[in-house]
């Protein structure tokens, strides 16, 4: 039963980037921006400030995601398909309830717009079985632990068909975390950590601006992966230029942190 007609009840926060590799995933905001935001080669932060969310902010875009569920769990019905997600009962949805996603396309808030991101976010999700979960923006591990595994546990609580849950970090931010934090975020749910490693070569971390050195990423990956949470790393070949000098030590030093 609809307990509630207002676009916000429907909506939930979601950031600017979305994750490599993870189409299938439901995304879900734990922090804006990135802590860090110096690093030369990325565009995506720069100008804007970052702020943690709240655990009580993170909780109401969970719940906002049941609420939607709850929803689409009724459209295949009214259309009479069969039970699945598809587009003609995301648009009899829609039409179901003007109050929360306005008269498509002619009238919509900037609320409704929102609330109609937000249930393509979701019913994305669920086409693809609300397996895998995408925590937003840049360095999820930024958030206190006990406060990121609180979200984590109401995740899980609230979605039994959760398996897998992922998040950018940055490999700084790891090599600080205590190995039994890590240890509780895998317990709580945190499965995979994607790392920008960018390059192995501390000088060139240095002029990148990266804000992390050789040491760091194998410390924060090496802990990481002794916790149990799996461990995947971005790095940039062609990040040293065509220095004869610096290109050679860039590339071995990027494997040597690899291995």
């Amino acid at each position: 039963m609809l307990t509630s007609k207002r676009p916000e009840d429907y909506t939930m926060e979601l950031g600017p980037m979305g994750p490599i590799g993870e189409g299938e995933a439901l995304l879900l905001r734990v922090n804006r921006n990135c802590p860090w935001n110096k690093c030369l080669f990325c565009p995506v932060y720069k100008g804007k400030k970052f702020a943690t969310r709240s655990v009580a902010e993170i909780k109401d875009d969970v719940d906002a995601v049941r609420r939607v569920c709850d929803l689409l769990a009724t459209a295949p019905w009214e259309v009479g398909l069969t039970g699945r997600i598809r587009k003609e009962a995301i648009e009899a949805l829609i039409r179901s309830y003007p109050e929360i996603y306005g008269e498509v396309p002619a009238r919509i808030t900037q609320e409704q717009w929102l609330a109609l991101q937000s249930l393509n976010n979701i019913a994305n999700w669920l086409t693809h079985g609300a397996k895998r979960v995408f925590l937003q923006d840049a360095n999820a591990l930024f958030l206190k632990p006990a406060d990121l595994i609180e979200v984590l546990q109401h995740l899980k609580k609230s979605f039994s068909t959760i398996d897998t849950i992922t998040c950018y970090a940055r490999s700084k931010t790891s090599a600080q975390r205590s190995a039994e934090e890590l240890r509780e975020l895998k317990d709580a749910g945190l499965s995979w950590c994607f790392f920008g490693i960018e390059s192995g070569c501390d000088e060139v971390l240095d002029y990148m601006r990266k804000g992390a050195t050789k040491k760091e990423h194998i410390s924060g990956g090496q802990k990481v992966m002794a916790a149990g949470i799996h461990l995947a790393s971005f790095v940039m070949p062609g990040l040293a230029g065509n220095s004869r000098e610096m290109a050679p030590k860039h590339m071995l030093d990027t494997i040597s942190v690899l291995n």
